[in-house]
């Protein structure tokens, strides 16, 4: 039987999570968020999908005229999720997001209405508890034809930090105009899932077979991407190549190529990229 002075620590400790479990908040408006720093938990930016939204969710607020994220940022230290959407103005992320130890997932997911070209800071290296970084169409320029000045626009490129966030499982830089992998990329020990999606990359590089703990491959929409010979290290590797322009005979060479992986040769769009599909067979009515 635990002792008066256990069970005194205990409710102790038990009342300090509640109190910090009852603190933590979530933020929609950076404003807000700054002006309570110890409680932010989670700060959504812009226009951010919703679980079970079919779009993302938008609000008229000043952070969509960002430029620049201020110094005071490194003060939300408790934030564990961020998330932006929309903020077409923004220009990069201030190095004080190193300050944030305990971040475990950043997300900048554009979706397909919006344009964003922003760049993360080296310092995102010190983020050892970060397990998921989606940034889809986070760095774009594609559509963005000059800046304000009428000068070219150059998409902006993930930092070499990248490859320091060695906890990392879930990386998503779909639609970003990617021609390769990035090769910050190979040093990812830990990732499991890898969504290159939307780009125009031919060839995936050795190194993602090396990747031990990889499940999930997704390469939908980029041309048709050659695979090397590598992968079939990976047991069990899920691999999604709709709109590969592939036919049935070369989704067969493919499945016999690497016979431990599972492939999903959907595809999303019914155009010249769509992947040939097996005819469906007629129905029996029964009638003669």
């Amino acid at each position: 039987m635990p002792s008066l002075k256990q069970v005194c620590a205990l409710l102790i400790a038990f009342a300090i999570g509640s109190s910090v479990s009852a603190q933590a908040e979530t933020y929609k408006h950076l404003s807000e968020a700054l002006a309570n720093p110890e409680k932010a938990t989670r700060l959504d930016l812009g226009a951010v999908y919703q679980e079970d939204a079919a779009e993302p969710v938008e609000e008229n607020n000043p952070d969509f005229s960002l430029k620049l994220l201020p110094e005071a940022f490194g003060s939300l230290t408790n934030l564990k999720e961020l998330n932006i959407g929309g903020l077409e103005a923004l220009e990069e992320l201030p190095k004080e997001l190193g300050n944030l130890k305990n971040l475990e997932s950043i997300v900048i997911d554009n979706g397909n209405g919006y344009q964003m070209n922003v760049s993360l800071p080296e310092t995102i290296a010190g983020l050892e508890k970060l397990k998921i970084l989606r940034l889809y169409g986070a760095f774009d320029a594609s559509g963005i034809m000059e800046n304000e000045k009428g000068e070219p626009v150059k998409a902006k490129k993930l930092p070499q930090a990248l490859g320091a966030l060695q906890n990392l499982e879930v990386l998503d830089i779909g639609r970003n105009g990617l021609n390769e992998v990035p090769p910050q990329v190979a040093s990812l020990a830990k990732l499991v899932t890898l969504n290159l999606d939307y780009n125009g990359i031919k060839e995936l590089p050795e190194f993602v077979g090396n990747l031990k703990n990889l499940k999930n491959l997704t390469i939908n929409s980029n041309g048709g991407t050659r695979l090397p010979d590598s992968l079939k290290n990976l047991k069990g590797l899920n691999i999604a190549m709709g709109n590969a322009a592939l036919k049935l005979k070369d989704q067969e060479e493919l499945r016999k190529r690497f016979p431990d992986a599972v492939f999903d040769f959907s595809s999303e769009f019914d155009d010249d990229t769509a992947n040939e599909m097996i005819p469906e067979s007629p129905v029996d009515n029964g009638e003669d």
